[in-house]
């Protein structure tokens, strides 16, 4: 058994089990914390510990002083912009008052856990824009409560590393796509597009499908937390491709793959949503020595492919 370990928050989610898989392929001891209210067991391979835990209730540094993790990586959250629009208060507690609770357990434990990452979103922080791509110098402009929770978190993240001395990494990706993601609920647009494809339903599609995202594959994504890991660099890190794509182009290129025949339905535009974000990721280049591997089209092929295999996940 590895002498190393690591615990993953929120680790039975859609990236947080792909961060398990990479520590454990990395011969990590791989513990996940996770109240399954989102995430599945089923995501989690037989050789990685689940401990059924949540963050904002039970007690983390009783926990922490009973794994002695060597690593944290924090990805429980509620991730839904629209969800968090409706109840800005569950919103709040599960991303800010979640991150604090970690963070203090560590404050009080001390050293020996080296560094706490924080993933944090580069897709809804920095709000409406007009320079792109936007790099880390650009001051946060957060439109949603679900944006606000996460800058919130990133300042506390900041406030532990300089008045604790801890060591911490804050990682903002763009809109985050791959095997896995849940097709059920309100956030991963991908995610769902394919899930209604497949079973040829209509698909929503708010407003005009000229929003702009900034795609990327969950893979490059858990290289990049992996690397920060090593690093514990002071201010936050984009972690994205820097090229755009409207949601009407998403939605014609998985139709052909899907082999789906019907067009879009438009509604409402929600007016909490960021118009166009694009992720420079410069500084990730730099500091990382990372960049994205995967480009668009062979993503969405094999995120397509996925749950054609595993169509369980619709359920």
């Amino acid at each position: 058994m590895s002498t190393k370990t690591a615990v993953v928050t929120g680790g039975a989610g859609f990236v947080g089990s792909h961060i398990s898989d990479a520590l454990k392929n990395e011969d990590w001891t791989v513990i996940v914390l996770d109240n399954l209210s989102s995430g599945k067991e089923s995501n989690l391979s037989d050789k990685i510990e689940l401990e059924i835990f949540d963050i904002t209730k039970d007690n983390v540094e009783t926990i922490f002083r009973k794994i002695k993790p060597d690593k944290i990586f924090h990805t429980a959250a509620q991730i839904s912009v629209n969800k968090s629009t409706k109840n800005p208060f569950y919103d709040a507690k599960q991303n800010i008052i979640g991150t604090i609770k970690v963070l203090d357990a560590i404050r009080i434990i001390g050293k020996g856990i080296e560094p706490f990452v924080f993933l944090s979103t580069g897709g809804a922080i920095y709000g409406n824009t007009d320079k792109f791509p936007v790099n880390e110098n650009t001051y946060p402009n957060p439109e949603s409560p679900y944006a606000i929770s996460k800058f919130s978190a990133e300042n506390y993240v900041q406030y532990y590393r300089r008045n604790y001395s801890l060591n911490t990494s804050i990682i903002r990706p763009a809109n985050i796509y791959g095997p896995r993601q849940d097709p059920n609920g309100e956030a991963g647009v991908v995610a769902i597009f394919i899930k209604a494809m497949l079973l040829e339903k209509k698909v929503n599609i708010f407003g005009k499908g000229d929003n702009i995202r900034d795609y990327i594959h969950v893979k490059d994504i858990v290289k990049g937390c992996i690397l920060a890991s090593e690093l514990s660099y002071k201010g936050p890190i984009n972690l994205g491709t820097g090229k755009g794509t409207t949601v009407l182009e998403l939605f014609n290129y998985l139709s052909k793959n899907c082999n789906y025949n019907s067009s879009p339905n438009f509604i409402k535009e929600r007016p909490s949503d960021v118009k166009s974000i694009t992720l420079d990721c410069s500084l990730a280049q730099k500091v990382l020595n990372w960049s994205p591997n995967i480009d668009l089209e062979e993503g969405l092929k094999n995120t397509i492919k996925w749950f054609e295999n595993y169509s369980e996940n619709f359920n």
